[in-house]
């Protein structure tokens, strides 16, 4: 989230204007729920344009939980075409999987020449995301980017999903998508509760079997 920030960032006597990150609204056509259309909200973080700035070292802005921030000018340089590449990376159907980021789960996608390649191999930017589920009548998904960067990635043995399968997954589950800690904590207990309520009964209704045959 950048909307703290305004619509530019001053680092010395330079302003850098942030007006292609404020967030936009795309359509995805037979996508949502009875094969309605699925509005996706994209939104940035300060992330994108900004690197962590150490224990007293100098910061140019604090991002949105009040972390400080040193403007990066290859980030910034690269957010400039983001918005339209996460644009496309919806339109093509890219894939998308989960990787861990700090203490917590967030889901990666490679922003590739090829948006629609299956497996990635190699160097690319990639962006960090996180889905929510909207609370808006007028859109349907938020989709935050949280940071995008260069780094080696490969997908051959990951678990992934395409773009409108997480999309729409977040939908229909209405669940933060990827799922907190605590969520999947909550449903593997339910499950095993589940599972535990099966056999009890299987096993009642073995011995009640056995019994009538007595």
């Amino acid at each position: 989230m950048i909307e703290h920030l305004g619509e530019a960032v001053t680092v010395g006597s330079t302003e850098h204007s942030i007006r292609h990150l404020q967030p936009f609204f795309h359509d995805l056509p037979a996508a949502g729920v009875d094969g309605g259309g699925l509005r996706i909200r994209v939104s940035f973080s300060c992330h994108v344009f900004s690197e962590k700035a150490e224990h007293g070292e100098a910061f140019d802005m604090v991002d949105q939980n009040q972390a400080p921030r040193r403007f990066d000018i290859t980030r910034y340089q690269r957010s400039l075409t983001l918005p339209e590449a996460v644009k496309t990376l919806i339109d093509a159907n890219g894939v998308t999987w989960e990787m861990k980021n700090h203490n917590d789960i967030a889901n990666m996608a490679a922003l590739t020449d090829e948006p629609d390649m299956r497996v990635i191999k190699g160097k690319f930017d990639v962006i960090l995301y996180y889905l929510y589920p909207s609370k808006a009548a007028h859109f349907d998904v938020e989709m935050n980017v949280l940071t995008c960067h260069v780094r080696e990635v490969n997908t051959g043995r990951k678990h992934k999903l395409d773009m409108r399968q997480a999309l729409r997954t977040c939908v229909f589950s209405q669940e933060r998508l990827p799922m907190t800690e605590e969520k999947r904590r909550e449903i593997a207990a339910k499950k095993a509760s589940q599972n535990a309520a099966k056999k009890k009964a299987k096993l009642e209704k073995r011995k009640a079997a056995r019994k009538a045959k007595r």
